[in-house]
């Protein structure tokens, strides 16, 4: 059976912080968006549906957007590899609490859900969490090309931390970079065009 974008998006929202744990409407350009974050991943798809909009600005994440390079849509999708999705908590059962104390449950940190370990990649100079890239290149459209920029800077963070803008023409995912690990032997390495 087909999902609703509510469903899919939905697994894009932090249930832990109230201002983003369910999708939002999200107006740019004069562009109607359907979006959701849990504040690593943003997935923003054209949409006439009418959501609620975010409590907060959400534009300042655009402000470094600048057209990027031209990627191979296929490409980047073999390089994030098969998605991996958080999985309810066996201990708590999703309630986020010890059934027995009523204490934040230890194994999922009071969210409820287990998250799959990172895995880290390389995109242009930036350090990704593949997994996060992977999730939402399995629900968008799929197009031949899309656009990729990495961001020049985000806040008081230095350019390892920069978010990474790839953008279609029916939709957006804005990626947040991870710390860098201290080497990268073995780590994949998607190369931007020059």
């Amino acid at each position: 059976m087909a999902k609703s974008l509510t469903e899919i998006l939905t697994l894009f929202c932090n249930k832990k912080d109230r201002r983003i744990a369910r999708p939002f409407g999200y107006e740019r350009h004069g562009i109607k968006y359907a979006g959701a974050t849990d504040g690593h991943v943003c997935v923003l798809i054209k949409s006439d549906e009418i959501f609620e909009p975010l409590s907060f600005d959400l534009s300042t994440i655009f402000k470094m957007y600048q057209p990027g390079k031209p990627v191979d849509f296929a490409a980047l999708k073999k390089f994030a590899g098969k998605a991996k999705y958080p999985q309810t908590c066996r201990k708590c059962e999703g309630a986020g609490m010890c059934s027995h104390c009523e204490a934040e449950c230890y194994p999922c940190d009071g969210a409820g859900v287990i998250y799959p370990d990172q895995r880290p990649g390389i995109i242009g100079p930036m350090w990704i969490n593949r997994n996060l890239l992977a999730r939402p290149l399995e629900i968008v459209r799929p197009v031949e090309i899309v656009d990729v920029t990495v961001g020049e800077k985000y806040g008081r963070t230095n350019k390892d931390t920069s978010p990474i803008y790839i953008v279609a023409p029916d939709w957006q995912i804005i990626l947040m970079a991870i710390t860098p690990g201290v080497t990268t032997q073995g780590v994949p390495v998607f190369e931007l065009p020059a």
